[in-house]
């Protein structure tokens, strides 16, 4: 009986210390909207990634496969930057996407008949949870 309470507490502790190493991080928003992108300029937004544990946040920013959905690969029209860091406890990082619908990607929507863009960017956290940002870009119609 005290052989199993006395495993009982260190499993508690062991717990306790495993959650407690776990990186925690945060993304001020879980999309983004590119409203009006005109054809051939880049648009960005700003994203903010926080550190909110106590040990140190491992990241990298992945594509999502786009062709297993049907959809046109995000590589053609978006840019991300920093794709990769490392935030100490209590840091933040600004991560900036790029729109940018250049000669194939407006033939491409022109198409479909199309004008939105669409994607989710996956963020990974290196011994964490993966965070999701889903991207909208809405292309006004051009005539290149």
């Amino acid at each position: 009986e005290k052989l199993a309470a006395v495993t009982d507490d260190v499993s508690r502790m062991l717990d306790r210390a495993d959650n407690q190493a776990t990186p925690v991080a945060h993304l001020d928003r879980p999309s983004l909207v590119f409203s009006d992108v005109r054809y051939r300029q880049e648009q960005s937004e700003t994203l903010t990634l926080s550190n909110r544990g106590v040990t140190v946040v491992h990241f990298r920013l992945e594509r999502n496969d786009a062709k297993k959905i049907g959809q046109q690969p995000s590589q053609a029209w978006l840019s991300v930057r920093p794709k990769h860091g490392i935030l100490l406890p209590g840091e933040t990082c600004p991560i900036t996407l790029t729109v940018h619908v250049g000669d194939v990607m407006a033939r491409r929507l022109a198409a479909k008949q199309g004008r939105a863009l669409h994607d989710i960017l996956v963020l990974q956290i290196l011994s964490g949870n993966m965070l999701f940002i889903t991207i909208t870009a809405q292309c006004l119609p051009t005539a290149f």
